[in-house]
């Protein structure tokens, strides 16, 4: 019995504390529906239509007063009262995910954001912000936000490319610099992830367009270091595979074969041009050197690669070659890498002939005319002209006598040796 009354003391103690703000309630209520008259409505919608252009949180307050006060109404006032405050309220969402980007309030952000981009998947500005904030994050060794932002970033930069734009490019100042951040976050991140031939292309793209970007150094830095990893460590794989002192799997003959023993080179790279002068690449009987420019963000090339003769054997080249020693041949390489240029420099292979190769290809082009001269006996009657007059009562076929082509030899040997 005490039990049952301590608990009917006890409910009604909890009703009595209750009453205040049930009245509270009712009153407020009361109140709202009170205030819906043709008057107040009147006035509200005057206010929300004078200010709903030009200064929209007075027209949302007015607008939710109505809709407050008269919210059993459904009438084409209150449904595009409605409409406004649902534009309003879901805008104010990007005001509130800029404060919290603006905070460094990462997780809360990357929150809303998804809830915005699954009523707004093309909203460009949420998916600029959030991708920047990726690559923020990413920069402060945070790679927790990675997947999400990559994903933003990537729909960015294709509504970007198919033509859509934003009123501003907030947190960048141009759309130039919002493609540029958004690519290259994207192919630092590709690059991290140990794909370096798929963030290379991504690496010139970003470099490409007229930002920051295009003269940080490590912008460059990246770019070398996705070419050495990924294509140069390719190349270089399929070069010492093919000429590291190795035949090929089906090569050609050890007589076909060129073994190159030595490749060097070093590269200075300024504002997005890398310079080179010292390009080596050695075998016993060949020397290529070479010197120019790599036009990275352009995509072209000015190049000169200078091939000479050093040595021959019958197993590296033959007679052709041999004749070849002592020779350079400069070869200037030029423009896009999808058109490019070639021109053989005579003027600097004639000028970097030594007086010795001259002579000696003077010599062999002598030698080879003479020949062809002998052999059509063309050379006959030059005996008196070398020193060789023949008395009227010589035989011809007296052994003391020398034949004109034989003086003619004679007198060639000295200077052909």
């Amino acid at each position: 019995m005490k039990t049952i009354i301590r608990l009917v003391i006890i409910g009604a103690t909890l009703a009595l504390l209750a009453l205040p703000a049930v009245a509270k309630s009712l009153s407020t209520d009361a109140v709202a529906q009170d205030q819906c008259t043709d008057e107040n409505k009147a006035a509200w919608y005057a206010t929300f239509r004078e200010n709903f252009k030009t200064e929209q949180q007075k027209a949302y307050d007015a607008a939710k007063k109505y809709l407050t006060a008269c919210s059993s109404e459904d009438t084409p006032q209150t449904q595009y009262l409605k409409k406004f405050v649902d534009i309003y309220e879901k805008a104010q969402r990007t005001t509130i995910l800029q404060t919290k980007l603006n905070e460094k309030n990462y997780p809360e952000a990357f929150k809303l954001g998804a809830d915005i981009l699954k009523d707004e998947p093309e909203n460009m500005t949420v998916l600029i912000n959030l991708g920047y904030a990726g690559y923020v994050t990413s920069l402060a060794k945070n790679n927790s936000f990675n997947t999400d932002a990559i994903n933003y970033a990537r729909k960015a930069i294709q509504l970007i490319e198919s033509g859509k734009t934003v009123e501003a490019w907030t947190p960048f100042p141009n759309r130039d610099e919002a493609l540029a951040f958004l690519t290259y976050y994207v192919a630092t991140n590709t690059l991290n992830s140990g794909d370096h031939a798929g963030a290379l292309p991504l690496l010139i793209k970003a470099a490409k367009f007229e930002s920051s970007l295009k003269k940080s150094p490590y912008t460059y830095a990246n770019i070398a270091s996705a070419y050495e990893n990924g294509s140069y460590a390719k190349l270089s794989e399929d070069y010492k595979a093919k000429f590291g002192g190795k035949d090929a799997e089906g090569s050609g003959s050890q007589t076909e074969k060129t073994d190159f023993s030595d490749l060097s080179a070093s590269f200075v790279i300024k504002n997005g041009v890398a310079h080179n002068e010292d390009l080596s690449l050695k075998s016993p009987f060949l020397r290529v050197t070479g010197a120019g420019d790599v036009d990275i963000a352009a995509d072209s090339v000015n190049y000169v690669v200078k091939t000479g003769v050093v040595a021959s054997t019958a197993g590296q080249g033959g007679k052709e070659l041999g004749e070849l020693k002592g020779l350079t041949i400069p070869v200037r390489v030029s423009g896009p890498f999808d058109a490019l240029k070639y021109k053989v420099e005579f003027s600097q292979m004639i000028g970097g002939m030594s007086k010795e190769a001259l002579k000696e290809t003077g010599r062999e082009a002598l030698k080879e005319t003479v020949k062809k001269q002998l052999e059509k006996g063309e050379l006959k009657d030059l005996g008196k002209l070398l020193g060789g007059d023949q008395k009227s009562g010589t035989q011809s076929g007296d052994t003391g006598a020398k034949r004109p082509e034989d003086q003619l030899r004679d007198k060639l040997r000295g200077f052909l040796k």
